[in-house]
């Protein structure tokens, strides 16, 4: 009979201290209970053996995330979602292709040189029929590969321009070098704002005169307005984020109110729509004076608020139809101008010739283009333009100006609201881009509607933007015309 061995003994030691002086049996009992302590075998009924469930476990495993992967590797086509864009030049410097994936914007070259010639832009086809747009920047699968073609003009080149005035006073005729300013020909009217000329029915000014003869028509408006940038002209807005400098593309040549909207506007336009059979939710309020509805105050310019994004997108309607204009906001399944404020759950933009807001894009582009010269710290450089960084205020250009200056903000305004226009304006000529009110722009996505530009009661730079449900007011949220 085998001798008992004590619990407490240490089977590894016991084994080859002991193991001369047991006898057969013992020595088998001892390497049995080492075994069970390692804990590395199972037992069977006689025997002791190896536990191979668990490498069986790892291994099909190991096989089947081998199998998935190679799946999913050669399923794919590497080249079905990268395309080219190829620059024919036409006798200018030689452009390397560009290599673009499916969802990836596109960031054009630097504009091609040709001896004696002007750059007159990139079109889609070789006839110059169709220039590229903003849309064309974010590329489509539908389109693949994609040629552009430089248009060249020849330099100096003389051109004639005759002007119609549209009931403005009359502007002659005359011949003027392709790409001169046309800031010195100016129509006026009585109780109308020249906003400058258009070619077109975009609507959208230009400042330089055009690379052919032409007709330029006057664009008047009741109430002051900017151009934003040059017609037909892109602008790459830059804006900088951890992963380094992003850009948006926007065209230029819209139009932008100088101010925020005033009550006094507001309140004409409002009455004016109730009574054509337009509906709103909120009637308005003075600045954060009296209530909701009330007549304005007398001589005072004080912005509209306490009004929801859908109440805005209504009344702009109104305005343009009582400014005799087409309506921009229309119904996705009727095509018919947006008047009430229950019809918002289908709307859409037109490309039409009335009020709007400004996209979020175009702000930026509003509240950041300068006529800067040179670049400083405060500044970014995108081609021939400068462009405030994101993190200051609108107007502000160097450290030397202070945001006070260009904005009514938390930190100055004793938390109340001011008249409009009281601070400096930015160098497009509009004020109040960082402070007085935020501003609606254009679209609704899953946050809600943004709004862009500070208040009296925050302190928000540029590049911040927030979100609100389509039917909520503040005492601090107005908003900006946009034409074109």
């Amino acid at each position: 009979m085998p001798k008992n061995i004590s619990a407490n003994r240490d089977p590894n030691q016991a084994y080859w201290r002991d193991a001369e002086y047991s006898s057969k049996d013992e020595h088998e009992l001892m390497k049995q209970q080492m075994k069970k302590v390692q804990g590395n075998f199972e037992h069977r009924p006689g025997r002791y053996k190896k536990s191979t469930f668990i490498w069986w476990v790892v291994f099909l495993v190991l096989i089947f995330g081998i199998t998935i992967t190679g799946v999913i590797l050669f399923s794919q086509d590497d080249t079905q979602d990268v395309y080219a864009f190829y620059f024919e030049t036409n006798g200018g410097n030689f452009i390397d292709p560009q290599v673009y994936l499916q969802t990836e914007k596109i960031e054009l070259p630097v504009n091609p040189t040709k001896e004696g010639y002007i750059f007159a832009g990139w079109y889609l086809d070789e006839d110059y029929l169709t220039p590229i747009t903003a849309n064309d920047l974010y590329f489509s699968p539908y389109l693949g590969d994609v040629t552009l073609y430089a248009k060249w003009v020849a330099q100096p080149i003389m051109i004639s321009l005759s002007f119609n005035p549209n009931g403005g006073s009359a502007v002659d005729p005359v011949m003027v070098s392709y790409g001169s300013s046309l800031s010195s020909y100016i129509t006026t009217k009585e109780n109308e704002y020249f906003g400058g000329w258009y070619l077109d029915d975009s609507y959208r000014t230009i400042t330089f005169t055009p690379d052919e003869n032409t007709v330029l028509n006057a664009l008047w408006d009741p109430m002051p307005m900017r151009p934003v940038g040059q017609s037909h002209t892109f602008y790459d807005v830059p804006n900088r984020t951890s992963e380094g400098t992003e850009f948006t593309y926007v065209e230029g040549g819209f139009w932008m109110s100088e101010t925020e909207t005033t009550y006094e506007l507001w309140y004409e336009v409002y009455q004016w729509a109730i009574d054509h059979g337009y509906s709103f939710n909120n009637p308005g309020r003075d600045g954060i004076a009296g209530f909701v509805g009330s007549t304005p105050r007398e001589n005072t310019s004080y912005p509209v608020t306490t009004i929801s994004y859908n109440d805005v997108i209504v009344w702009l309607n109104a305005l343009s139809n009582k400014e005799g204009l087409d309506e921009v906001y229309l119904d996705y399944n009727s095509n018919e101008p947006i008047r009430d404020v229950d019809q918002m759950d289908v709307m859409y933009m037109s490309n039409r010739n009335g009020y709007r807001l400004p996209t979020s894009e175009e702000w930026d582009m509003a509240a950041r283009l300068t006529n800067a010269e040179e670049l400083n710290d405060q500044l970014i450089q995108t081609r021939d333009h400068y462009w405030t960084i994101g993190s200051l205020f609108s107007g502000m250009t160097s450290s030397l100006h202070e945001a006070v200056d260009y904005a009514w903000l938390l930190q100055n305004s004793n938390e109340r609201i001011y008249e409009v226009a009281t601070k400096l304006p930015n160098d497009s000529g509009l004020y109040d881009m960082s402070g007085n009110v935020c501003e609606f722009v254009f679209g609704i996505g899953r946050s809600g509607v943004a709004y862009r530009g500070g208040s009296f009661l925050n302190n928000d730079v540029i590049d911040q933007t927030r979100y609100m449900n389509s039917n909520d007011t503040a005492i601090d949220r107005g908003f900006r015309i946009v034409r074109g």
